[in-house]
């Protein structure tokens, strides 16, 4: 079971640099949207690098995000986003060492009562 790893201990987050493909799915908008259209991100590939205490993950923005270890299998960013038009919060967790999900909640400076909230897939490429 995907929960094996968890309870076990074992952490399933790569120990070497990799790449994965990532699955963003649709932007569910949660809260007062004002009715601007959902920001829909392309399937695309991220890096994740061991880092101490977590990983490095860097998708399609310009630099990386510091995701750190909360316990094994799931690592956490929360701050601002690399484009500094908002805030970002990502829940990464590794099911085994080829799968992983992550939830992102984006937050634009411009609409703070809007989250636009991503349930990413991602399977291990190399």
């Amino acid at each position: 079971p995907a929960s094996e790893g968890a309870t076990s201990g074992e952490d399933f987050a790569p120990t070497e640099n990799s790449v994965w493909q990532m699955y963003p799915g649709s932007d569910n908008l949660v809260g007062e949207c004002s009715g601007a259209p959902a920001i829909n991100f392309c399937d695309h590939l991220a890096a994740i690098t061991p880092a101490q205490g977590g990983l490095s993950w860097k998708g399609m923005e310009p630099t990386p995000y510091f995701l750190a270890q909360t316990q094994p299998n799931v690592y956490v960013y929360s701050g601002p986003n690399n484009l500094g038009t908002g805030t970002v919060t990502m829940t990464m967790t590794f099911s085994s060492g080829d799968d992983i999900s992550m939830t992102m909640n984006l937050v634009l400076a411009n609409e703070p009562n809007c989250q636009h909230v991503y349930y990413y897939t991602g399977t291990r490429n190399w």
